[in-house]
């Protein structure tokens, strides 16, 4: 259980320092850009089927909880939240952030389970990487990407 509550703590860490104040619609999508940040960690180390059945139960776990998560969908290497970004306004505000803290902190512990907790730290570094400057420089690098196609050249990658 005290595993569990240092998941909660610092998921609530990154929360305050990156969601507090955001928009409903910025705070599920960074919290979409967490869950993406955690998942390409885990496929360092993990196979794509390892991280696809943990997200699985993940969200399975969370959505028993939670009905709205099942507005998000499971792909083979990540979580969808689209739907629940598009319906965000349409659900109360508190109740969507302690279903998304929850099902955050249920990943974590899941692949905490099946690694030992050897990848518990470097998955922290990498959800503290998310901030809401990392959501804006990300979009930024899609614009551009999409000027660059648009244009008819090719994205240096």
């Amino acid at each position: 259980m005290k595993k569990n509550n240092d998941r909660l703590k610092q998921v609530e860490a990154w929360e305050r320092k990156n969601a507090d104040g955001l928009p409903i619609e910025k705070q599920v999508e960074l919290f979409g850009k967490a869950f993406h940040a955690v998942t390409q960690r885990t496929l360092k180390t993990l196979s794509s089927v390892t991280l696809h059945v943990v997200l699985d139960r993940a969200l399975h776990q969370s959505t028993d909880k939670f009905a709205l998560l099942s507005e998000i969908k499971l792909e083979p290497q990540s979580l969808n939240f689209g739907d629940l970004v598009r319906n965000s306004k349409n659900h109360n505000a508190e109740q969507l952030i302690e279903a998304l803290r929850y099902l955050l902190v249920e990943l974590l512990t899941v692949l905490g389970n099946v690694t030992a907790d050897i990848l518990t730290g470097p998955l922290y570094q990498e959800l503290h990487k998310v901030t809401a400057d990392y959501q804006q420089a990300e979009e930024k690098k899609e614009h551009k990407k999409l000027r660059q196609i648009n244009s008819g050249r090719k994205s240096p990658e």
